[in-house]
């Protein structure tokens, strides 16, 4: 990640469980949000751990998508990601953070009410779920 050119968040269930929200405890990626020049920059340094996948919601996002697959996590790399609002394609964008450090890395997460904003902006029922979840903890 040290390569990377501009700003990346994790988001999703990831920046929860970094957030230590109790009731979030298992996730099977970690969903990192960046430039698309930098999911370019990840595919490349990365090409040996790509998988072949590609996302099912390709009318409500879309992105310079990458899925790469390492023992522990497989990681989702959204370049430049946009969702599909009321027929127009917004950027999401993280406005508020905070740096969490994990190992000898800081990472950048949204902060919980940025994340609610950005789970409602997607508007899934399991977003929905836990916009219903983080609500109840703040």
């Amino acid at each position: 990640m040290a390569t990377l050119q501009d700003d990346f968040f994790v988001i999703g269930s990831s920046a929860l469980i970094l957030s230590d929200i109790p009731m979030i405890n298992h996730t099977e990626d970690i969903d990192l949000l960046t430039s698309s020049r930098d999911a370019d920059q990840l595919k490349e340094l990365l090409k040996n751990k790509r998988i072949d996948y590609k996302p099912t919601e390709t009318t409500r996002f879309k992105s310079n998508f990458a899925r790469f697959g390492f023992d522990e996590l497989d990681l989702e790399v959204m370049g430049d990601l946009e969702v599909y609002i009321k027929g127009q394609w917004r950027k999401v964008k993280v406005d508020r953070f905070k740096e969490v450090r994990v190992g000898e890395s800081k990472i950048k997460i949204p902060t919980l009410a940025e994340q609610v904003r950005i789970l409602q902006l997607f508007g899934r029922q399991k977003d929905i779920d836990k916009v219903t979840l983080l609500k109840k903890m703040m």
